[in-house]
């Protein structure tokens, strides 16, 4: 990274660490797509470590926005949404992204995780455990971890 780059990098960490999120986000429009995501799913990951949920969910919901085809986005936006919302509205953000992306392994071990944990094996997981038995599924998660 540039030292412009870092500089920029620098500036949106301050502004994340007031809440600043719109301010974070536009401090990073110039670097590059990659990067931006980079830094942004850090962030997403350290408000996920602190248990920040609702800044959180602010958070991954701008990254979705901003990056709709990229699968971890939905996973992170499902997952501030199951802590600061509903585990049901996390399962349901789940079901729209295995939609837009069915064969992602990371998105079929938490829709099934999910559901698993939250009163056993609810109507949603019944159905990911029908749709995609153990050894089909765990021969994904494998190959997900893996890379």
């Amino acid at each position: 990274m540039t030292p412009e780059n870092e500089k920029l990098v620098e500036a949106a960490m301050g502004y994340f660490e007031l809440g600043m999120l719109d301010d974070a986000i536009a401090e990073l429009a110039s670097l590059g797509s990659r990067e931006r995501l980079s830094v942004l799913s850090i962030c997403s990951a350290a408000l996920r470590m602190s248990e920040r949920w609702p800044e959180m969910l602010s958070l991954t919901r701008k990254m979705v926005e901003l990056y709709p085809a990229d699968a971890e986005c939905w996973v992170s936006l499902a997952d501030a949404t199951r802590n600061s919302v509903s585990v049901q509205a996390g399962l349901e953000l789940l079901e729209t992204a295995r939609q837009h992306f069915p064969d992602d392994g990371h998105i079929l071990f938490k829709s099934a995780a999910t559901a698993a944990s939250s009163d056993g094996w609810t109507k949603h997981g019944q159905r990911c455990k029908e749709q995609f038995p153990i050894t089909e599924f765990g021969r994904r998660s494998r190959f997900r971890i893996v890379i």
